[in-house]
């Protein structure tokens, strides 16, 4: 992925960060375009781990009583990983603009 300065992107209309194309044989194609400026797409990461993993964290709140719910909070505690992850980079890439800036 080409990453692009930020300061030349926003005098132009950003780009989306992901298109969607449904093939032929009915699967979903996710594409990230090259010119997705670099804080849009890590802040669009943020947000899509954060919904995934609420989304899984629900499934594993509602398993059948019976049912080995492991493998799903073992989803669960990766996202967390990968969210808290995400969320440290993010904060020091912030951070760090904002000391370049002045």
């Amino acid at each position: 992925m080409k990453l692009v300065n930020d300061t030349k992107a926003a005098a132009q209309p950003a780009p989306e960060p992901v298109t969607v194309a449904h093939g032929t044989n009915g699967a979903i194609n996710f594409t990230v375009p090259a010119d997705v400026p670099f804080s849009r797409a890590f802040d669009d990461l943020s947000v899509l781990i954060s919904s995934a993993l609420d989304a899984v964290e629900s499934v594993a709140v509602n398993e059948v009583p019976g049912t080995d719910a492991t493998p799903t909070w073992s989803a669960v505690h990766t996202l967390q990983l990968a969210y808290a992850l995400v969320q440290g980079m993010h904060g020091g890439y912030t951070q760090h603009r904002k000391q370049a800036r002045g």
